[in-house]
């Protein structure tokens, strides 16, 4: 390994047992006992009412899908990130020793590993929950395809919408499990880019109000099922949106979600670079 990848990965390593340890992190357990309650507990007794199990990756992606769940998510990892790029004491000798480039890629990369750990815990803490009625498979289980068919007075439930028809009539199972987890990763990166770029323009109260702006906004314009709602990361980020229900057609095509994410961090992230140049980190000042 280079000395200059070395650098950008001690950084990143650095900040992310930072991270790790910090006593916040509380609350993703909690996060993991209200999906559970709320998701995974549900499709479970669902399965057991129809007779049959359950696909061992449906209550991730019914989580990750669900129209009632899309603020618990990134509000979470909005809390634990909330102080991204750190301005701990130790902030200032990372950077006499890193130098301000390196120490930028640095943060983006521990960025990456936050959100790519954050929703693997997910990921696993819901296939655990599973795990005792579940099968592993490449497609939808028959309780998500057929429990309607047989229990169509509960079409309205609050457990029938964690699962649209969107998904399961259009879109492949091993399709969506990645799809699903990678817009999630660009959503929750793209999260820290804005504040990656607030941090650097000392304006830190800002990027906090800018950034639960852009995820309430956007929340609301989905939930209108607003055209607008595609200017927003939260539509980009789920999948069924992007599909009809009973037409083979798109919505939105998926690759243009894909682009969004590319385009938003790349302007972010190019922005922050930008606004590093100028930035004194030895001056605390910060509105």
């Amino acid at each position: 390994m280079s000395k200059k990848l070395s650098t950008v990965w001690f950084v990143a390593r650095s900040e992310y047992v930072r991270w790790v340890t910090d006593p916040r992190m509380i609350i993703v357990l909690i996060m993991l006992v209200v999906i559970n309650g709320l998701v995974t507990q549900p499709l479970m007794d669902r399965a057991e009412k129809f007779g049959a199990p359950l696909n061992l990756f449906e209550p991730f992606i019914a989580v990750t899908n669900s129209p009632i769940l899309l603020l618990l998510i990134p509000s979470v990892f909005f809390v634990l990130m909330s102080d991204f790029p750190s301005s701990s004491s130790n902030m200032y000798f990372l950077i006499n020793r890193t130098g301000k480039l390196k120490w930028l890629a640095g943060q983006l990369l521990f960025a990456l590993m936050a959100a790519v750990s954050f929703v693997a815990v997910i990921f696993i803490g819901t296939s655990l929950f599973a795990l005792p009625n579940s099968f592993i498979g490449s497609d939808w289980s028959d309780v998500t395809r057929l429990y309607m068919s047989h229990f169509p007075q509960e079409y309205d439930s609050f457990v029938s919408q964690l699962l649209p028809p969107n998904l399961y009539n259009q879109v492949y199972l091993y399709e969506t499990l990645p799809a699903t987890c990678s817009l999630l990763v660009l959503y929750l990166f793209s999260i820290c880019s804005m504040l990656l770029v607030f941090k650097m323009l000392k304006l830190k109260t800002a990027g906090l109000l800018a950034s639960v702006a852009v995820l309430g906004a956007g929340v609301t314009a989905f939930s209108a099922y607003s055209a607008l709602m595609w200017i927003f990361p939260t539509a980009n980020m789920v999948v069924w949106v992007h599909f009809q229900e009973i037409l083979a057609a798109q919505v939105f095509p998926l690759w243009a979600s894909y682009l969004y994410f590319a385009v938003f961090i790349v302007v972010m992230v190019t922005l922050g670079a930008l606004a590093l140049k100028k930035t004194n980190f030895y001056s605390t000042e910060e509105r």
